[in-house]
């Protein structure tokens, strides 16, 4: 069982992190529309802030896995290339 300490200092992180994530999301919405395609972020999901973190659409039909690691940081893995024809377009 995890002592009051440990549980105080997990709440305080994730205090710290929700915060920065806030932070960095609000600061990516002053970037125009063209930069935030360029690095494949979504405006509609950073204006709901951290609870839409990493802010990125997901295809969920080309995706064979997903993991979380022990820093919170999910991981996904593509069962199919992307397709050039789509981002070529873009």
């Amino acid at each position: 069982m995890k002592t009051l300490l440990a549980k105080s200092l997990n709440a305080l992180n994730n205090l710290f992190v929700t915060a920065n994530l806030n932070k960095t999301a609000r600061q990516l919405l002053k970037c125009s529309d063209s930069r935030l395609l360029d690095i494949g972020v979504s405006r509609h999901l950073l204006l709901k802030g951290a609870a839409a973190y990493p802010w990125r659409e997901i295809d969920s039909h080309s995706i064979s896995s997903v993991s979380k690691s022990a820093t919170s940081v999910v991981e996904t893995k593509v069962s199919e290339p992307a397709n050039n024809d789509a981002l070529s377009a873009a």
